[in-house]
């Protein structure tokens, strides 16, 4: 599976923002700096495992929810958190998805 680095980024902003969370509080309980979070979120910075592991155990979903788009988009089904736009959910990996 081939994944970026911005649409690894948004699922983590996506489900840090369902959950409420700010990038302090998540990154405070991730053991992250919270400027290394927003490059994460920005898809700016490369992540190694022991980070995944870090931001899945957080946010409290699998590493697939982060890795797999399909899994991030059943939050399309549900209305979504206020302040995401919908259409911003798919990172266009996929043809003939928004």
């Amino acid at each position: 599976m081939l994944i970026s680095l911005s649409g690894f980024g948004r699922r983590v902003k996506i489900l840090r923002r369902a959950q409420g969370l700010t990038q302090e509080q998540l990154a405070e309980a991730a053991d992250l700096n919270t400027r290394t979070l927003q490059k994460i979120e920005a898809g700016q910075v490369n992540i190694v495992y022991t980070t995944l592991a870090r931001i899945q155990s957080a946010l409290g979903c699998t590493a697939g929810e982060l890795l797999d788009q399909d899994a991030v988009l059943v939050l399309r089904d549900s209305a979504p958190p206020a302040g995401i736009d919908p259409d911003s959910l798919s990172d266009g990996s996929h043809p003939g998805r928004r």
